[in-house]
């Protein structure tokens, strides 16, 4: 696997500047809602720039999520696969219910 060096992320980042700004908008209104109804997230928003800017930057076709816990990190990548208008994800979450409700409602909810 070829090594990514600090240069190319952030080149990234620069690259797609923009897209972040506007997406960090809606992601943080995202997440006030998900702190309303008792979720956090445990992604931070650093991680998930980097993530979008390398799904935007790589385009892969599928992507496999493991346990998404509430989504917060499924938003970074459903919104870099819908910019890029291809790709799907697949989340694994073990946890079948977070907080008596099921998690795949919860993620499914969370997302923009």
């Amino acid at each position: 696997m070829k090594q990514i060096k600090l240069d190319y992320l952030e080149n990234l980042i620069r690259k797609y500047s923009k897209e972040l700004t506007d997406l960090s908008v809606r992601i943080k209104k995202k997440y006030y809602e998900m702190r309303k109804s008792g979720f956090g997230a445990t992604f931070s928003d650093f991680e998930g720039e980097i993530l979008y800017c390398l799904i935007r930057d790589r385009k892969p076709k599928i992507i496999y999520e493991i346990s998404p816990n509430f989504g917060f990190s499924s938003l970074y990548i459903t919104s870099a696969l819908s910019k890029n208008g291809k790709g799907k994800v697949f989340s694994f979450e073990i946890e079948k219910f977070k907080n008596n409700i099921p998690t795949q409602n919860i993620i499914e909810k969370n997302l923009l």
